[in-house]
Order: structure tokens, then C-alpha cells, then sequence
């Protein structure tokens, strides 16, 4: 099931959860006729350990989100310095690695803007194979290099993309535990109820207040939920993809201008043993 669906469904269960344990706090304060004086440390403690889980949970949040988006800049440097670097290469061995790299580039673009796990799980043989048949291409393109030492230029930032994108597949897979979940309904409700239970002996039944508890509870609920899944949400990283977006429109428009890169400094032979 994708994601959306149940962030919504959480948020509306946590709303309602809060409503009703400002109404059952009511019911209970009524009955029990427990005063401010009685319960204040009791109240307070419950408040602030609500306050410190969620604060807690939005940092981890936005934390990884932000190491999500820093992986897609790795990505695409790496990949730019990969294709700067195939200059190395003789002209017709650095065509196919040329051809290859795009593709892939694309193939993993494609992948990881798929909102939907159904719609990973169809693009991510596709992208294994663009990583294969690139791998392919290098290998075969540093065999014919006249001065193997150069091998490692092509095969480093070659390595580092692959890297990165098993970096963001990790990424992508990291999330807040269910039991964190579960604790942060548990609390809401239970700091609801007693909220509710200071309501118990108003004259009238005001629900500005309780409102504003369940709306802010449940608003920073959902921000943290949307950070999670930044390709389902409000909170989104197509912003970032632009940098892989723009790396392969400049690939493309140099291989269909035909036009060679400016040649790379020539590089020292290393001294023989």
C-alpha cells in the first residue's frame, strides 16, 4: 500500500483521538473532581515528555530529509566528474561508456522519482541493467587505455556513483520505528485527556481550546509523517533532482553538438618500479 493513504489516515486518527480524550478527560474530571493543585505535576510531566518526543521525532525527520537531499548533489558531482573524466578514454571506447552513463543517469533518475513502491519495483531492473551494461563499457574502454594507471581515474568517481546510489536506496528505506508511532498516539490522547479533565468544572462547553490542541498536535503530526516520504507529500525533492536533470540535458546537448570537451591536462606518467 503507498504511502498517502495512511499518512492521511494517521493524521485524521490522531485529530479524532484528541477530541475525544479532551472528552473523556471532562467526563473523568467531573467525576473524580480532581483539582489543578492535584494533578499540575502530573500534567506537566505528561505535557513535556509529549513535547520532547515530538521535537525529538521532527529532528530526526528533518535530519534525514536533508541527508536525502545532500545524496542527490553527491550523486550528480559524481556523475559529472565521471563524464568529464571519460575524455581520458580513446574517442571511440568513450562514445559507448558516453551512451552508457547517460542512460544510466536517466534509468536512476526515472527510479528514484517513482512515488509508488509498485512503480520502484517495475524501474529498478531497468536501472540495474544501465548500471551493468555502464560497468561493461568502462571496463572494456580502460582495457584498451595505452597507460593502465589511468584506469583508476575512470574507475574511482565510477565506484563513488554506484556508492551513492546504494546510499540512497538505504536513505530512502530509513524511517521512524512504528513503535514511535504508537507512542506518540499513546501520549497525544493521554495529554488530551488530561487537558480535558481542567475543562470538567467550566460552566459552558468550549471547544476552541481543545481544538486548537488537536489541530496543532495533529498539524505537526503530518510535517513530520511528509518529511519521511518527500516524494508523496507537501514536502518534496524534485527540487533537488533538478541537479541530475540538468547534468543530463548537458551530456545530451554535448553528444548531439558533436563538439569534444576541452582536452584534460595532460597527467604525468608515473614512474616505473
Amino acid at each position: 500500500m503507498d504511502f498517502a493513504p495512511s499518512a492521511l489516515g494517521l493524521t485524521l486518527t490522531l485529530l479524532a483521538l484528541v477530541l475525544v480524550g479532551v472528552e473523556v478527560g471532562r467526563f473523568l474530571g467531573r467525576r473524580l473532581r480532581t483539582s489543578e493543585h492535584q494533578t499540575g505535576p502530573i500534567d506537566a510531566a505528561v505535557f513535556a515528555l509529549l513535547g520532547l518526543l515530538l521535537a525529538f521525532t521532527f529532528s530526526g525527520a528533518a535530519s534525514r530529509f536533508e541527508h536525502r537531499r545532500a545524496l542527490i548533489v553527491e550523486e550528480a558531482n559524481a556523475a559529472g566528474t565521471l563524464w568529464l573524466r571519460l575524455d581520458l578514454l580513446p574517442a571511440d571506447s568513450s562514445a559507448d561508456a558516453r551512451r552508457a552513463l547517460i542512460d544510466y543517469v536517466e534509468s536512476r533518475l526515472r527510479y528514484e522519482q517513482g512515488a509508488s513502491q509498485s512503480l520502484r519495483r517495475t524501474l529498478l531492473p531497468e536501472a540495474e541493467k544501465a548500471q551493468a551494461r555502464l560497468w561493461s563499457s568502462l571496463i572494456a574502454a580502460c582495457n584498451a587505455l595505452p597507460n593502465p594507471a589511468f584506469a583508476g581515474l575512470i574507475i574511482q568517481p565510477a565506484n563513488e556513483m554506484f556508492d551513492i546510489a546504494s546510499r540512497r536506496l538505504a536513505a530512502r528505506q530509513t524511517h521512524i520505528h512504528p513503535l514511535i508511532v504508537i507512542l506518540l498516539l499513546v501520549l497525544a490522547g493521554a495529554a488530551a485527556a488530561l487537558a480535558g479533565s481542567h475543562l470538567a468544572h467550566t460552566p459552558r462547553r468550549h471547544w476552541l481550546h481543545p481544538a486548537i490542541l488537536a489541530l496543532t498536535i495533529a498539524a505537526s503530526f503530518y510535517v513530520i509523517i511528509d518529511l519521511e516520504y518527500p516524494r508523496l507529500g507537501l514536502i518534496r525533492l524534485s527540487g533537488f533532482d533538478q541537479f541530475l536533470t540538468d547534468l543530463i540535458a548537458q551530456m545530451k546537448s554535448h553528444g548531439q553538438a558533436g563538439a569534444p570537451l576541452p582536452p584534460p591536462t595532460p597527467l604525468p606518467t608515473p614512474p616505473s618500479p
